[in-house]
């Protein structure tokens, strides 16, 4: 260990330190990096004055990611679940409120892009994990997302942009109902119209096997015999273990309510109580179709675990980096 004298004129006191030689070096380097010199030597005095000044700040180095033994029983449980959702472009607030709602539900964010689309929509994806609250929490947590309302954002909005938003949605609206004339009353009742236009949530499962023809077929054919969207797919190939590696991302895609809210109510003008209760009673069948989806993906994984040449597992959070060098498309992830 070295004992060194922090002594210069810029100084109104002098500090003795212990180092290790490296460690001076170093510290050294950093001082003639940052011009920080007197008498033509690298000056610890002027670098440590200088960080003290908060005229100088170090960004500290980035940690290196470790591997992860997805067997280790303290390895947290955190599948992957990517969501993906339209929503207006032009207004504040949608972000905070989708974060809330995640959090409400004991969930996990690990990654967010906003992005332009077109016609002042927007594509919002998330990568998250909700963890062991999944089962328990993962439908209410999509049904309350995709229904964040108008109402919810208004406090974060000027008037422009909410208008400009209401008029957004309201042509949404009007291109998928026939008999527009009829149904603008309701429209208007409703003015709590979902922000979110349509959501979709993305699982992702491995499978791997000994390389053999026909694996993927036999893959492929029980997501499609469960009616489960396949959202991307890449197969790889294990050159030492002569193996075959398929990613698969699964889709369940959240229904629109407002149709349903619009054929439930026959087009015709309600008090808003019954409309407060016709809306609660959709969000509580979204919350069923989505657990029935959900569910779905669940027997797809049963089955696959069941035949003994197959080793499945969910995609989880640790797999995010890797995912970008097996294949995948920075879109789909």
């Amino acid at each position: 260990m070295l004992i060194v004298n922090l002594l210069a004129k810029v100084m109104s006191k002098s500090v003795r330190v212990q180092m290790s030689e490296e460690t001076q070096k170093k510290l050294e380097n950093l001082a003639e990096n940052y011009d920080c010199i007197y008498n033509g030597k690298p000056s610890l005095s002027l670098l440590f004055s200088k960080i003290g000044k908060e005229e100088l700040i170090i960004q500290p180095k980035e940690l290196e990611i470790r591997s992860v033994n997805l067997s280790d029983p303290i390895v947290p449980k955190l599948d992957l679940l990517i969501l993906t959702m339209n929503c207006p472009f032009n207004v504040n607030g949608i972000v905070a409120k989708v974060t809330e709602k995640i959090a409400e539900k004991e969930g996990n964010i690990f990654r967010i892009n906003a992005r332009h689309e077109s016609d002042n929509l927007g594509i919002l994806k998330l990568h998250l994990s909700l963890g062991k609250y999944e089962q328990k929490n993962l439908a209410k947590m999509l049904t309350s997302i995709y229904n964040i309302t108008l109402e919810d954002i208004d406090k974060f909005n000027y008037f422009e942009n909410l208008r400009a938003a209401d008029d957004l949605l309201r042509q949404h609206q009007a291109s998928s109902i026939t008999n527009i004339e009829k149904a603008t009353d309701v429209i208007r009742e409703v003015l709590h119209r979902n922000v979110i236009i349509n959501t979709s949530c993305i699982f992702g499962i491995e499978v791997t096997s000994k390389n053999k023809a026909g694996t993927l077929k036999k893959i492929t054919e029980k997501i499609a015999t469960n009616k489960i969207l396949i959202s991307s797919i890449v197969q790889n190939f294990n050159n030492l273990k002569e193996e075959d590696i398929v990613k698969v991302f699964l889709e369940i895609k959240i229904p629109e309510n407002q149709l349903n809210l619009l054929s439930l109510l026959n087009k015709k003008k309600q008090p808003k109580k019954d409309i407060e209760k016709v809306k609660k009673t959709i969000e509580e069948e979204q919350s069923k179709k989505i657990n029935d989806e959900i569910s779905k993906i669940q027997k797809i994984i049963n089955e696959l675990e069941s035949d003994i040449n197959l080793k499945v597992r969910r995609l989880n959070i640790y797999d995010l980096d890797a995912l970008k060098y097996s294949g995948f498309e920075s879109q789909d992830i």
